[in-house]
């Protein structure tokens, strides 16, 4: 599963604890790409290395483009933090970390999807390595078809992901490699041998995620 939250995420309840147990239980392998921060990749690598759950670090970030929000880069295999919030720098270092880039939800045209900038989408889509074909929290089915089909026009990797915020939600969108460890798994990744499986996230999800946000539910 290569896009989820955990608690440090302001808008989202899982405890890392938590995502680390599930995943075990579920035997997935996950990427934490927590927004625009990597507090939890700490208490991640401690309980993912002793509960045997392969972990990738990752980060969600913001990306501005001539002063505006324009959409939301993932950094995956990531050895440190973005600094950067600038579009285009963004991509510079998450490629001088040897990572990989990957765009969330490019259509989800609710939730800062890049695909809401078509021109910048296209500038930048030969630099993209994955892509999200499916987004479980996409508020329609029609942003994910969208994404898969851009995703298949230009040969970019698809991957499929839960984007979860709370517990319930882990598991609902992954991504399948042969692989036995991550750096195969990576390689996979690379050269777009993956397939791509999910179901979608009811409505009431996004409930939570204000709920958190307003600090009206305690993590778990």
């Amino acid at each position: 599963d290569l896009h989820l939250h955990t608690a440090y995420s302001v808008d989202a309840l899982t405890k890392p604890i938590t995502l680390a147990k599930t995943m075990a239980k579920k035997n997935m392998g996950f990427a934490i790409t927590d927004h625009n921060l990597t507090s939890a990749w700490k208490d991640l690598n401690h309980y993912c290395t002793q509960l045997g759950v392969p972990f990738i670090q990752g980060e969600e970030v913001y990306a501005f483009h001539e002063g505006k929000l324009v959409g939301e880069f993932i950094g995956l295999f990531l050895n440190e933090p973005v600094k950067s919030r600038q579009l285009f720098e963004i991509i510079d270092e998450v490629k001088a970390q040897g990572a990989l880039l990957s765009v969330p939800h490019p259509f989800d045209v609710l939730r800062k999807g890049l695909g809401r900038h078509v021109h910048l989408l296209e500038q930048v889509k030969k630099q993209i390595d994955v892509i999200e074909a499916w987004n479980a929290r996409c508020y329609s089915k029609a942003f994910n078809a969208k994404a898969l089909k851009f995703a298949e026009e230009n040969a970019i990797t698809k991957i499929g992901v839960s984007d979860a915020h709370i517990p319930d939600e882990l598991g609902n969108g992954f991504t399948m490699v042969e692989a036995n460890d991550l750096e195969e798994a990576r390689k996979a990744l690379e050269h777009g041998k993956t397939q791509v499986y999910g179901r979608k996230a009811p409505l009431t999800v996004h409930m939570m995620t204000q709920f958190a946000k307003r600090k009206w539910v305690k993590p778990f």
